[in-house]
């Protein structure tokens, strides 16, 4: 799937979060020794963001399990507990499909 492409592209990382920074505000206040800027966002070449995006890198995982076990965003919560106390995830067949056990 594409945009699985995205877990592994830090450059577009970079790039999305550069298109989104704003103009900052800059802020005068007898707390800071001279003017402050704030509201603008992460700077994209900075340590942070590489931090950012391996945090982000590291969920891949878990959408690729979504994606192989056809889960959507409704469905893709906490595990639920049936009458016998077990707990485990909703299963999810596609429209018309019925189960073998059927």
């Amino acid at each position: 799937m594409a945009f699985l492409g995205a877990f592994d592209d830090e450059p577009a990382f970079k790039q999305d979060l550069a298109k989104r920074r704003r103009e900052a505000h800059v802020i005068d206040s007898e707390h800071f020794q001279s003017p402050r800027r704030f509201g603008f966002g992460p700077n994209p070449d900075s340590d942070s963001t590489r931090e950012r995006f391996q945090r982000f890198r590291s969920l891949k995982p878990i959408f690729v399990v979504a994606v192989e076990t056809g889960r959507s965003r409704p469905d893709a919560g906490p595990a639920v507990t049936d009458t016998s106390g077990d707990r485990h995830w909703p299963a999810r067949h596609p429209e018309g499909e019925i189960g073998a056990s059927c």
